[in-house]
């Protein structure tokens, strides 16, 4: 998912830039970032719940980059799951161009964004593009909801593609064992897809076990710096309880 940010004011609706990517507007606003102590499964890594503000609106991706739109901007493709990837065999038959792009390093999702920002057509409109920061990323996912899933304090297969043997508070179900095709599955409130599972999200944050602790409340940018990055979200192959908001 990408995060744009206008260089110039816009009213808040869904935006289709050059490649037909649709961005969704995310109102400024607060919420508490983490997971409850009562939540289970959670690591020390998502405590404490604690306040964020997020003093400007943004618009961020109603879909996962697809491969067609990766493959446009950087004239190739990393996917595994696609009808030319390693993994063709387990997709014969199907379109790819609308599954999501996977197997994409921090530094190709980096580039991806200056690219796209520096394309004619982008430069024309004002948008600036980059990666969402973790807090703009859980504020994104939740769309107003404190539960562990923005469906709720349960998923299953049926909401979501991950690892169904592995469900949520809810019944088991299929294991897919690839990516599906973006706009599956329910979107959250802000119109947003695959917030939950599908493929891991990349955020600018760098990534701390303890950097909830010290978190600013104002427009976090996460520790200083460290030695991987922030993924958020969960994937096809992940249990249920990876793919949680927090």
């Amino acid at each position: 998912l990408l995060s744009s940010l206008p260089a110039r004011a816009e009213a808040p609706r869904v935006v289709t830039n050059s490649l037909g990517m649709k961005l969704a507007p995310i109102a400024a606003g607060q919420f508490q970032m983490g997971a409850e102590a009562t939540l289970r499964d959670a690591g020390a890594d998502e405590r404490p719940v604690h306040p964020v503000q997020l003093s400007r609106p943004f618009h961020i991706g109603v879909y996962e980059v697809t491969q067609e739109e990766f493959r446009k901007v950087m004239s190739s493709s990393p996917s595994f799951f696609a009808t030319d990837g390693p993994g063709k065999s387990l997709v014969k038959g199907l379109d790819t161009t609308r599954f999501p792009a996977e197997q994409v390093r921090f530094i190709d999702a980096v580039e991806f964004c200056r690219k796209l920002s520096g394309s004619a057509a982008e430069k024309k409109a004002g948008r600036f593009y980059r990666l969402p920061t973790e807090a703009e990323w859980e504020y994104a996912c939740r769309g107003g909801t404190q539960a562990a899933f923005h469906f709720g304090d349960a998923l299953s297969a049926t909401q979501a593609n991950f690892n169904g043997k592995y469900p949520y508070r809810g019944r088991t179900g299929p294991f897919r064992a690839r990516t599906t095709r973006v706009g599956t599955f329910q979107p959250n409130a802000h119109g947003l897809y695959d917030m939950h599972g599908n493929v891991w999200e990349w955020c600018l944050d760098w990534y701390n076990v303890d950097a909830y602790r010290a978190a600013a409340v104002a427009d976090p940018l996460g520790p200083l710096q460290g030695t991987s990055r922030v993924i958020r979200g969960g994937g096809w192959y992940s249990d249920a309880r990876d793919c949680r908001s927090s």
